[in-house]
């Protein structure tokens, strides 16, 4: 019995070690990125997981009242360049339906129809504390129409492996 629970506590260990959750201060007012992650393949030296995120881009600067919010669903891969500086990139699907637009009547689209692609660098503060940086590109949907736009976010943040 005593094996079987031993047995018990490493899995759910080595499953919780797996999530992360991570924060960060963007580059305009009030920016802000949210996440957390699942990485449960390890592959070399690299983990490779999902995450749901949501980028904050903040507010865009007069005379435009907008602020653009991305929610995202990607897939993320970690890898280990050195002891201290670990790499990553995300590739995803956006939604912009946390949007607001106070230029025009936009209305965000519901859906998932636009793109976010990230990298990025960390390094590890203590054994479950990541310090990172992260440039993002969008594509998005920037009106109650077929029109795509685009956008850049910068964001350093902190991650906290569970």
């Amino acid at each position: 019995m005593k094996y079987l629970l031993a047995l018990l506590l490493t899995v759910s260990t080595a499953q919780a070690s797996d999530f992360y959750l991570y924060a960060g201060k963007g580059l305009r007012n009030g920016a802000y990125n949210v996440g957390v992650g699942w990485e449960p393949i390890t592959i070399g030296n690299g983990k490779l997981g999902a995450e749901l995120e949501l980028i904050d881009a903040g507010e865009q600067p007069e005379p435009h009242h907008n602020i653009n919010r991305f929610l995202n669903i990607n897939v993320v891969a970690h890898t280990k360049f050195s002891e201290r500086i670990y790499g990553f990139w995300k590739f995803g699907v956006s939604s912009t339906r946390y949007s607001y637009n106070g230029t025009n009547d936009y209305e965000a689209d519901n859906g998932f129809n636009g793109t976010t692609a990230s990298i990025g660098l960390e390094t590890p503060i203590s054994k479950n504390l990541i310090g990172g940086v992260q440039v993002s590109v969008m594509e998005y949907q920037q009106a109650s129409n077929p029109n795509m736009g685009g956008y850049t976010n910068a964001v350093a943040y902190l991650r906290w492996k569970l």
